[in-house]
C-alpha cells in the first residue's frame, strides 16, 4: 500500500515536471523560431538595403571628396586674386614665379592666368611620370589663346572642367580687377586638378569600390581616369572606347553626372560585384544560425538562475539612475556582491561624481574666460543687469591693452597669452573692484560701485599703476600700453548691451585722440556718427574729385629763399564743406584705404611739379606718408612708377614720415625707407619729439632731415624749456648729418632765434599759410623769397 502511494507520487510529480519542461520547450523553440525567422528577413532585407546604400554612401563619400577639392581651389583662388592681381602686369618670368608660389601652396596640377583679351599670360602643368614622380612645366597652351570662348569662363556652373589633350582637370576660374578691387576685370586666374587613375585609384583604396570617369558626346565615349587599371583587358595608355568594358562583370554600379565640357557630358560610376557586396551579410547569416542553436540549448538551463541574479540589481540600478535624472546626486547604490554587479554600481557611483563635476566645471567655464580664469561677458552683463534693475549706481571702465595682435606675430600666440595672464593677475590687485571681467582678447572690464569715494581719475590712476612695470619674457621689457573708456550708469543707460556700448564709445574716442583715456558724454555719440558717414563718403571721395592739395612753404635761413614745399591734402565734401586731414586719415588707414589716398597725393604732387618745371620753377615737394603704407613695399613701387610716368628726378619729390610711424614698427619701416634712401628720394622724420624714439632708433633711421614737432616752436623764444629742447636737438641733428626743419614759426622773434641756432629751414604761418597751387604761385612772384 505504502509502495503504490509513493510510486503514484512519484509518477504525478515526474509527469508534472515533464509537462513544465515540455511548455518551456515548446515556448522557447517558438520564440526561437519566431526570432530566428525575424531575423533572417532582416537579413534579406539588409541584403538589398546593403545593396544600395552602400553604392549610395560611396556615391555622397565621392562627391563630398570632390566637391571639397573643388571648394578648396575656389577659396584659394579668391585668397590668391588680390596678390595676383597686383603682380599681373610683372614680366612673364616674374609672374610665372608668382604664380607657381600659389600653385605650390595649393598643391594643383594647373595654374593659368589668362587676360581678359582670351590670350593666356602663363600656363604651369604638373605632369605625372611612369615612375611615380612628377615634373612641373610649361603648359602647352602658355602664351597662346584660350581654347574655349569667353563666354565660357563667364558662365557662373557650380563645377568647370578644363581639357587639355587627353587629360581632364576640375577646374577653378576667378576673374581679378585692376589693384584688386572690383571695378576694372583684366583677366582671370584658374587653378586645376587632374582626374586621373591616381585620384581614381585613391577612391578605390578608401572604401573598396572601383571608379571610373568617362566623357561622352554623341559620337565617341573617352574612358580618362579609372581604378581597375590592373585588369588585363585594359590598355591604360589608351582609355578611349572602353567605357563598358570596365564595368563588365559587375551588376552593382552608380552613375554620377558631374558636369559637362563643350558637348561632352562628364561623369563617374561607381561599382562592385554584388558578391563582394554580401560577403560579409553571408558570413553573418552562418554565424547567427549557429548561435541560436547554441542559445536554445543554454537558455533552458540558464534563464531561470539569471533571471532572479540579474533583475534584482538591474532594478536598482535603474532606480538610481532615475534618481540621477531627477538632478540628485547625494545618494549613492549600495550592492552586496563582490562581483561584476558590486564593480557596476561602485562604477555607477564613481560616474554620478563625474557627472556632478563636470557640471559644476561647465558651469564655471560658461562663466569664465579659459585663458585666465576671470568672468566672462555672460557674468558681467548678468550683473550689471541685477545693479540697473536695483538703481545701484556704478562705473564702468573698459581697459585695452594695445599691441597684442602685433606681439602675437612677432613673439608667439604663448607670449602673447603670457602678458593677457600677467595683465589679468595685476588688475585683480586693484582694491574696492566690484567685479573684473575678461571681456575679449585684450579688453578688461572694471565695474565698480560708485558710491565709492575715489573719483574716476583716481580709478585711472589705480589702474595705469598697476599696470605700469613692463612685462619681461625673452630678456626683453615690454611696456604695457593702454586706453581706457569710461561710463557712468547714470548717463541714462537702461541695459548692460548700452551701458558697455558706451564704453566702447570712450575708449574707441580715446584711441583716437590717442589719449589714455575718454569719459563718455552724449557728444561722443555724434561724433561716433559723423565718423561714420566720414568713413562711408571717403569711398567716393578720390573719383568724385573732392580732394586738393595745399602748398605751403619752406624757407632756407642759409639763403633766404623758399626751396621746398610740403603738399597738404584737403578734402572738400560736397555738403560738410572742408574737412581737414586729422579728421578722416585715421580713418582712411583702420579702413585701408590709406594706401589709394597716398597714391593720389604723389601723383598730384608730380604733376604740380611738372608744371612748376615747365615755368622754370623748380621746387622740392614733401609729401607725408603713414604708418600704413610702411606696412608693405606697394608704396615703393607706386612712387617709382609716378617717377618714371612723369619724367622726374628723384630730389622732385620728398617723403615725410611721422616719427610714431617708426615707433611702431621700427624694423619693417626702417627696410622700407631703407629702399627710399638707396634710390636717392629724401626722407624726413616729421613730428619729432612727439613719438618717444630712442637716441639708437634714430641712429638707424635712413633720413636725411629732422623736424621737429611745431608743438616745441610755437612758443620760441619766450618758453626756456623749449628753446632747451629745440637747441639741443638742433646740435643733435647736425651732429648725425641730418638737416633741420622747424615748423610752426609764427614770429619773427621765432625765426631770428632759429636762425641765430643755425637750423636749416623753417615753416609756419610766419612765411604763409597753405595755399592752393595757383594762389601759392602768385604768393611766391611777389614775396621777396623767389
Amino acid at each position: 500500500m505504502i509502495t503504490k502511494q509513493m510510486k503514484l507520487k512519484f509518477s504525478t510529480f515526474k509527469s508534472l515536471k515533464n509537462r513544465i519542461f515540455f511548455f518551456f520547450v515548446v515556448l522557447l523553440m517558438l520564440v526561437q523560431f519566431i526570432v530566428f525567422w525575424s531575423i533572417r528577413l532582416a537579413i534579406k532585407d539588409q541584403e538589398e538595403n546593403r545593396l544600395s546604400s552602400e553604392l549610395a554612401s560611396a556615391s555622397e563619400i565621392f562627391q563630398t571628396i570632390f566637391s571639397t577639392s573643388h571648394l578648396t581651389l575656389n577659396n584659394f583662388n579668391q585668397i590668391s586674386n588680390r596678390i595676383l592681381a597686383e603682380n599681373f602686369s610683372d614680366d612673364t618670368k616674374s609672374f610665372l614665379r608668382v604664380l607657381e608660389n600659389f600653385r605650390s601652396r595649393v598643391d594643383a596640377d594647373l595654374a593659368m592666368a589668362i587676360e581678359s583679351s582670351g590670350h593666356i599670360k602663363a600656363q604651369i602643368l604638373r605632369n605625372y611620370l611612369p615612375n611615380n614622380t612628377t615634373k612641373l612645366t610649361i603648359g602647352e597652351q602658355h602664351q597662346k589663346e584660350f581654347s574655349y570662348p569667353l563666354d565660357w569662363i563667364k558662365n557662373k556652373e557650380s563645377m568647370k572642367f578644363y581639357k587639355i589633350r587627353d587629360q581632364f582637370y576640375q577646374f577653378s576660374i576667378s576673374e581679378i580687377f585692376v589693384g584688386g578691387g572690383t571695378s576694372e576685370s583684366i583677366g582671370w586666374i584658374a587653378y586645376g586638378n587632374r582626374i586621373n587613375n591616381l585620384l581614381a585609384g585613391e577612391f578605390f583604396r578608401l572604401n573598396g569600390y572601383h571608379i571610373n570617369f568617362r566623357a561622352a558626346n554623341n559620337k565617341e565615349c573617352i574612358l580618362f581616369a579609372t581604378s581597375k587599371t590592373s585588369d588585363s583587358a585594359l590598355n591604360t595608355n589608351d582609355l578611349s572606347n572602353q567605357c563598358s568594358l570596365v564595368t563588365e562583370g559587375y551588376e552593382q554600379s552608380e552613375p554620377i553626372a558631374l558636369g559637362s565640357l563643350g558637348d561632352y557630358k562628364i561623369s563617374a560610376t561607381i561599382y562592385g560585384s554584388r558578391k563582394d557586396i554580401l560577403f560579409s551579410i553571408q558570413q553573418r547569416w552562418l554565424l547567427v544560425s549557429a548561435l541560436a542553436g547554441l542559445t536554445l540549448i543554454l537558455s533552458f538551463f540558464g534563464a531561470y538562475f539569471l533571471a532572479a541574479s540579474i533583475s534584482r540589481p538591474v532594478r536598482q540600478l535603474v532606480e538610481q539612475a532615475k534618481y540621477i535624472a531627477r538632478g540628485h546626486y547625494n545618494k549613492s547604490v549600495h550592492l552586496e556582491d563582490s562581483g561584476e554587479f558590486g564593480q557596476l554600481a561602485h562604477e555607477f557611483n564613481l560616474m554620478q561624481q563625474a557627472v556632478l563635476q563636470r557640471e559644476k566645471e561647465i558651469r564655471h567655464n560658461s562663466s569664465h574666460d579659459s585663458l585666465t580664469n576671470l568672468p566672462n561677458r555672460n557674468v558681467l552683463f548678468h550683473t550689471m543687469a541685477d545693479w540697473l534693475k536695483n538703481s545701484i549706481r556704478h562705473a564702468i571702465f573698459l581697459v585695452k591693452i594695445n599691441h597684442i595682435r602685433e606681439i602675437n606675430e612677432s613673439l608667439g600666440h604663448e607670449i602673447a597669452d603670457q602678458m593677457i595672464k600677467v595683465v589679468s593677475e595685476r588688475l585683480e590687485t586693484v582694491n574696492n573692484v566690484s567685479l573684473l571681467s575678461h571681456l575679449r582678447t585684450d579688453e578688461f572690464v572694471l565695474l565698480v560701485d560708485e558710491k565709492s569715494t575715489i573719483s574716476v581719475i583716481r580709478w585711472i590712476d589705480k589702474i595705469t599703476e598697476v599696470l605700469e612695470a613692463p612685462f619681461c619674457t625673452q630678456g626683453m621689457n615690454l611696456h604695457l600700453q593702454t586706453n581706457i573708456g569710461v561710463a557712468l550708469s547714470h548717463n541714462g543707460n537702461t541695459n548692460p548691451s548700452d551701458f558697455l556700448r558706451m564704453a566702447d564709445s570712450a575708449l574707441q574716442m580715446a584711441r583716437q585722440q590717442k589719449q589714455l583715456f575718454k569719459l563718455y558724454d552724449k557728444s561722443l555719440d555724434d561724433e561716433q556718427a559723423d565718423r561714420l558717414s566720414v568713413m562711408n563718403d571717403l569711398h567716393t571721395a578720390i573719383s568724385d574729385d573732392q580732394f586738393r592739395l595745399f602748398y605751403q612753404p619752406k624757407l632756407d635761413l642759409s639763403t633766404g629763399k623758399v626751396t621746398h614745399v610740403e603738399a597738404l591734402i584737403r578734402w572738400f565734401h560736397p555738403d560738410k564743406g572742408m574737412i581737414p586731414p586729422d579728421k578722416f586719415i585715421s580713418i582712411a588707414e583702420n579702413t585701408g584705404q590709406i594706401d589709394q589716398i597716398t597714391f593720389w597725393v604723389l601723383e598730384e604732387a608730380a604733376k604740380q611739379y611738372s608744371k612748376w618745371r615747365e615755368q622754370d620753377i623748380t621746387l622740392t615737394i614733401a609729401v607725408n606718408i603713414s604708418a600704413q603704407n610702411l606696412k608693405s613695399n606697394k608704396i615703393y613701387k607706386s612712387l617709382m612708377f609716378i617717377l618714371e610716368q612723369y619724367n622726374l628726378d628723384m630730389k622732385a619729390l620728398q617723403l615725410e614720415v611721422t616719427e610714431s610711424a617708426v615707433v611702431d614698427d621700427p624694423a619693417t619701416a626702417i627696410a622700407v625707407l631703407s629702399r627710399f634712401k638707396k634710390a636717392g628720394i629724401s626722407l624726413s622724420i616729421d613730428d619729432y619729439g612727439t613719438g618717444y624714439s630712442s637716441l639708437a632708433q634714430l641712429k638707424q633711421l635712413p633720413v636725411h632731415e629732422l623736424k621737429i614737432d611745431m608743438s616745441f616752436v610755437r612758443n620760441l623764444p619766450n618758453d626756456e624749456d623749449d628753446k632747451i629742447i629745440v637747441k639741443s636737438t638742433i646740435e643733435l641733428a647736425h651732429s648725425m648729418g641730418l638737416s633741420v626743419v622747424a615748423e610752426g614759426v609764427e614770429t619773427e622773434m621765432a625765426l631770428q632765434w632759429l636762425d641765430e641756432q643755425s637750423c636749416d629751414i623753417i615753416q609756419g604761418y610766419f612765411i604763409s599759410k597753405p595755399l592752393p597751387a595757383e594762389e601759392f604761385l602768385t604768393w611766391l612772384k611777389g614775396s621777396d623769397y623767389f
